[in-house]
């Protein structure tokens, strides 16, 4: 949120919240299609609605979706894993944070500072 004017936090919060909860639904989505996917619709209901466990004549096939969706899980990791070894090391280190802030005489003290040095500067701006 440090890469947002201070005005549109609030949208791209909402945004971020957004995209999260999508991408969270399609992996839900995926996941439940790879599991239940090859299990009959007795054995779904089953499980959802009656309980009591799944039967163990079904139980290869859902271990067989649940393995797949590990598998999905661990290759999505790995990927990530190398793309982030390209990624620049000093990516964060050049944000550059600003605080704004009020005195009591109404003036807007804004100040800067950089998260990769001890060094902020501050500047008096009429509200």
């Amino acid at each position: 949120m440090a890469s947002v004017p201070p005005k549109q936090r609030g949208n791209a919060s909402a945004v971020r919240t957004m995209l999260s909860n999508l991408f969270r639904m399609i992996c839900v989505a995926i996941t439940f299609t790879l599991v239940f996917g090859q299990l009959p619709l007795d054995a779904i209901i089953q499980i959802f609605l009656i309980g009591g466990g799944i039967d163990p004549v079904y139980l290869e096939l859902f271990m067989k979706g649940y393995r797949e969706n590990l598998w999905i899980a661990f290759a999505t990791a790995g990927v990530s894993f190398v793309i982030s070894l390209f990624l620049p090391n000093d990516l964060h280190r050049s944000t550059k944070y600003v605080f704004y802030l009020s005195d009591p005489e109404g003036h807007e003290v804004i100040e800067a500072k950089d998260s990769g040095s001890e060094e902020s500067s501050a500047e008096e701006e009429r509200v």
